[in-house]
């Protein structure tokens, strides 16, 4: 999936990123990141849908056109995964809101068949904004196949793109 620079919605809210990974991608992060606990680490070929928030004056547009620009300085984490020749983002859904509602969706992405965690705190402690908040063990989760999107619960208002 392209990104297009479609009139931008400067709603704020959630967001989750469907990332298909052709085969096994190990994470190299750059040297002048130091103690970054995910490089090196394995993660498996497949789909990921990746939670985040987008509470910030660009709202859900602006957050995601620094995820799709691949020369925009790398600041969270699923930035360093994103950036891997080997993983696209195959599409995504919005969940506009005035509430941070990442948890909430993110523990419903856990629950669906077929969930699996690759790296758990991934996402969900990015500049220590989510820490002692965030109940969920990973905001990247794995499955083999495309989830189904049949989990989207009507009248939330979310969007795919």
């Amino acid at each position: 999936m392209s990104h297009s620079d479609d009139a931008p919605i400067k709603a704020t809210g959630a967001y989750q990123l469907l990332l298909r990974l052709r085969r096994d991608v190990v994470l190299r992060v750059e040297p002048q990141v130091v103690g970054y606990k995910f490089d090196g680490m394995t993660f498996p070929k497949g789909y990921c849908l990746y939670t985040g928030s987008a509470m910030g004056s660009g709202g859900i547009d602006g957050r995601l056109r620094s995820h799709f620009n691949t020369g925009y300085r790398r600041q969270w984490h699923v930035d360093h995964l994103t950036g891997h020749a080997d993983v696209e983002i195959a599409g995504v859904i919005r969940w506009p809101s005035d509430d941070r509602q990442e948890c909430e969706i993110g523990l419903a992405t856990e629950r669906l068949p077929g969930a699996g965690v690759p790296a758990r705190g991934f996402g969900n402690a990015d500049k220590g904004r989510n820490k002692g908040r965030c109940r969920c063990t990973s905001h990247l989760i794995h499955f083999q196949e495309v989830p189904s999107g049949a989990w989207i619960a009507p009248g939330t208002g979310a969007s795919r793109r």
